[in-house]
């Protein structure tokens, strides 16, 4: 159970991001409200951040894009639709993302190599649920990185928070997308 933990915390961002996530959660409840999610309560981490809202099973719309994002991804997606902007085979993943978060009950990690102007990178994502005033879980918050893929396990050894991805991973396509999810219950165990 800790490894999955720590799975979500695979960057400052993400820790910063699910701090605050449990922060605002109600004892009662397994997800926050999005009335009670501020970005700017996230400043640390809201270059990496982003917002999307399931409209329905093909459309998820982004309403938060962090700069960071931005620059990873060579333009502003803001009011994009996350299916039309993804990776035509990254699609039913990121759908299945988002309907098992739509459930409540589950955070996500997923992963999938890029090639963007710094060379092969990892985008990491943490994926979060939050519910509307009517208690839809309609909304996704999380983080987005581009990590570098590590040389060597030394390099690995000795890199912080967890910045560094190994190379083994290069093995996987670039057409690959790995997802991992974490019981919500499971996320508020401390470590």
């Amino acid at each position: 159970m800790t490894s999955m933990l720590k799975d979500l915390r695979f960057c400052d961002s993400a820790s910063v991001l699910l701090d605050y996530w449990l922060s605002i959660k109600a004892d009662d409840q397994l997800c926050p409200l999005k009335r009670d999610f501020s970005p700017m309560q996230l400043k640390a981490a809201l270059p990496d951040l982003f917002l999307a809202e399931q409209h329905n099973d093909n459309y998820a719309e982004l309403r938060v894009v962090g700069s960071n994002i931005v620059e990873i991804t060579g333009s502003d997606k803001t009011r994009a639709n996350v299916y039309d902007i993804c990776r035509p085979e990254h699609a039913p993943t990121i759908k299945q993302i988002y309907g098992e978060i739509r459930s409540g009950t589950v955070a996500a990690v997923s992963e999938h190599i890029i090639n963007n102007q710094y060379g092969q990178r990892v985008a990491k994502s943490l994926h979060l649920p939050l519910r509307s005033n009517d208690n839809d879980v309609r909304f996704v918050v999380g983080v987005a990185k581009a990590l570098p893929i590590a040389s060597d396990h030394h390099e690995i050894i000795g890199s912080s928070t967890h910045s560094v991805i190994g190379q083994s991973i290069i093995n996987r396509s670039l057409m690959d997308m790995s997802v991992s999810y974490v019981p919500l219950t499971q996320a508020y165990t401390p470590l």
